[in-house]
């Protein structure tokens, strides 16, 4: 069944049409009587619901031209008003012809029944015959005048009071828009040929909006207008407020705005088509806030990790160190016991040999924690490269072609050969990591007379005479802000998780604790030099570790010896060691016991030997006790790592001498031998 609704407002219009389809009617729609007349002529309902309030031709007079029509008299007419007098309106529509009348607000149920029941009676012809409309005479027109005047001053008054409300919403919203904290900017979005968002343009904006960008007069005019270049710098606003106005799915986000330099979080809607509404805030200082924080918990994170990391390898280097200790005594021992030309001495040598290497590989461990003492002594830099030659060529890679080229009369430096590798070592790897596509290493020495004092990098070279090693490469070099940082503690270009940022800092350390200074030639795009200066050496001749011949230990072994180590195997093949070479020990497994053997010994030891890790009283406190109450006693202190460097270094600088761990009973009988020489 067809039904006709004919209602001015939309909402009203469609709730009606939605509730007539959902109960399975053909509904047709008109906006007011002229246009539901010229439907129902085309094509007839079987049925009319109209509102009496409407413009151009109100429900009765559309009610009263419907039945004076032969063929659309008697189609049923429910009518229905809000307006208060119901009663004299009720008459009137029954008197224009209306089947019925319905107040509002319509209760749905009751014109649903209201349409079943008219529809019911034209379906089966009981319908009263339609009532004739209204002669229209004096009488007629007054009582039409009379109450549709009426209905005209309660419209009126609805209008006004409507009008009322519509300005005092306006009012409030507007003193909402101007006076809200955050910035909001009503826009149209333009789009090109191809559909695709190309610039928009602000119809409103509000007193936040200019406070917060610094744009003045935005109101009327694209945004390529009053912000130049954030078409380029920021094209995902447009993508954004394009896909908003286009689809209606609302979107929050923040963003860096480049042209203006500031951080905002925005929240953007469509309220029509093709427009979109940004209500944004300033949140630069926030963002900067957590950048600052971030960066100090990144640094205060790659501290902790790095001193995490330095215990860690100082514990394991230790554990190491008494490992491979007995192992390189045994080994030894087992060589002296085999007659010469006996084919197991080749399977002891190998013992021996990857031991050592396992050795080195700790140094390098200790190197990385800071865990070693500083031994400097006079060498040539000739020889650290060419010990540490091979390694750097394995971590360069096939890519990269290193080259050195050896001044061979550079003369002499005094500095720990281990920690001049490391140096040597972390800046050829810096210079690998700037040549991700390969390149070219060149490691050079020479010798460079300053006569003036010169200031080049984070340090000056003051005149003399100094031996020089740069480490060059062909990478994509450093711009001046990086330059300016390079040597800081955990500052770093590479990625997160690819570099500590330590290197460079370590390598500038190690140089300035030995005296010299490190200096850096680099541009973007040129490579870099960095040039490492150590002071001549006045010494003429290298020092090295050599072994004494243990023969001429054995003729000077005697004398008592107290033995401090916690670690069982360490402690049974010193012992066996140095009870072999002719000497009385005494053992002590931690610091406590040895002080209590020493109260009670009856005769004078001539040398403590104690280690620095113990659990308890720990060597260094020992030593300091010892000497304090037994000022002839030698010391000599072992380790596998120090973790109290500056205060060992106390301690050394007095009466004890270091050795590191792990050692050949050849080293050791050559150390105590060298303590216990007569003065």
């Amino acid at each position: 069944m067809k039904i006709l609704v004919v209602e001015d407002d939309r909402d009203a219009r469609d709730v009606m049409e939605t509730l007539l389809a959902g109960k399975g009617y053909t509904v047709e729609s008109a906006v007011n009587g002229v246009d539901a007349l010229a439907k129902a002529l085309v094509s007839p309902p079987d049925l009319v619901v109209s509102d009496i309030m409407m413009p151009e031709m109100d429900g009765f007079m559309f009610c009263h031209k419907l039945k004076e029509d032969a063929r659309l008299k008697k189609i049923p007419v429910i009518l229905y008003t809000a307006t208060a007098s119901e009663k004299d309106e009720e008459t009137l529509a029954h008197s224009m012809g209306a089947a019925r009348f319905i107040a509002k607000p319509v209760d749905r149920r009751a014109l649903l029944d209201a349409i079943r029941g008219e529809l019911e009676k034209s379906k089966t012809g009981e319908a009263s015959p339609p009532a004739e409309p209204a002669v229209w005479s004096a009488d007629a027109v007054g009582e039409y005048l009379r109450v549709f005047s009426r209905k005209l001053q309660v419209k009126e008054r609805e209008l006004l009071e409507a009008k009322k409300s519509l300005e005092r919403s306006e009012g409030r919203y507007r003193n909402l828009f101007e006076n809200m904290l955050e910035g909001l900017a009503y826009c149209r979005m333009i789009f090109d040929e191809q559909g695709r968002p190309a610039d928009w343009v602000y119809i409103d904006v509000n007193a936040a909006f200019e406070r917060l960008t610094g744009v003045k007069n935005a109101a009327g005019r694209k945004v390529s207008e009053v912000i130049p270049g954030i078409r380029d710098s920021n094209p995902e606003l447009l993508e954004i407020y394009g896909r908003v106005a286009m689809t209606g799915l609302s979107k929050e986000f923040e963003t860096f705005v480049r042209p203006l330099s500031r951080w905002f979080r925005v929240s953007v809607f469509r309220p029509e088509k093709d427009h979109f509404v940004a209500i944004f805030e300033d949140i630069t200082g926030r963002k900067e806030a957590e950048e600052a924080l971030r960066k100090s918990e990144e640094s205060l994170w790659q501290a902790q990790k790095l001193d995490s990391i330095g215990q860690l390898s100082g514990g394991i280097a230790h554990d190491l160190n008494n490992l491979l200790g007995p192992v390189l005594g045994y080994a030894d021992l087992l060589r002296k016991s085999f007659p010469p030309g006996d084919a197991r001495l080749e399977d002891v040598d190998e013992i021996s040999k990857a031991a050592d290497r396992a050795a080195r590989l700790v140094r390098q461990l200790l190197a990385f924690g800071r865990r070693q003492v500083m031994e400097p002594r006079i060498m040539n830099l000739n020889d650290s490269i060419a010990n540490i030659g091979a390694m750097l060529h394995r971590v360069i890679g096939e890519r990269i072609t290193l080259t050195l080229n050896l001044d061979q009369a550079i003369g002499l430096v005094k500095a720990d050969p281990s920690q001049i590798e490391q140096v040597i070592l972390n800046l050829v790897l810096n210079a690998r990591d700037a040549m991700p596509q390969g390149g070219e290493i060149t490691v050079a020495t020479s010798v460079l007379e300053v006569v003036q004092p010169g200031t080049a990098g984070p340090g000056s070279i003051a005149p003399g005479r100094y031996v020089t090693l740069s480490v060059r490469d062909t990478g994509q070099g450093m711009d001046a802000a990086v330059k300016a940082r390079m040597f800081e503690p955990f500052f770093t270009t590479k990625k997160l998780g690819k570099g500590t940022g330590l290197g460079l800092s370590t390598a500038y350390g190690i140089i300035k604790q030995s005296g010299g200074d490190i200096q850096v030639e680099s541009a973007s795009g040129k490579g870099t030099v960095f040039t490492i200066s150590l002071p001549l050496a006045k010494d003429r001749a290298v020092e090295t570790k050599a072994e004494p011949d243990p023969a001429a230990v054995r003729i000077t072994g005697g004398g008592r010896i107290l033995l401090v180590e916690d670690d069982g195997a360490m402690r049974r093949i010193i012992s066996r060691v140095l009870t072999g070479a002719g000497y009385t020990v005494a053992e002590a497994v931690e610091g406590g016991a040895a002080l209590k053997l020493l109260s009670g010994s009856r005769e004078p030891m001539a040398l403590m030997i104690t280690d620095l890790a113990m659990p308890g009283v720990d060597g260094i406190t020992l030593a300091k006790e010892v000497l304090l109450k037994y000022p002839y006693m030698k010391i000599m202190c072992m380790s596998g790592y120090v973790d109290k460097e500056e205060e060992f270094g106390k301690v050394l600088a007095s009466k004890a001498v270091y050795m590191q761990k792990p050692f050949t009973p050849d080293a050791l009988l050559g150390k105590i031998a060298e303590i216990l020489k007569p003065a």
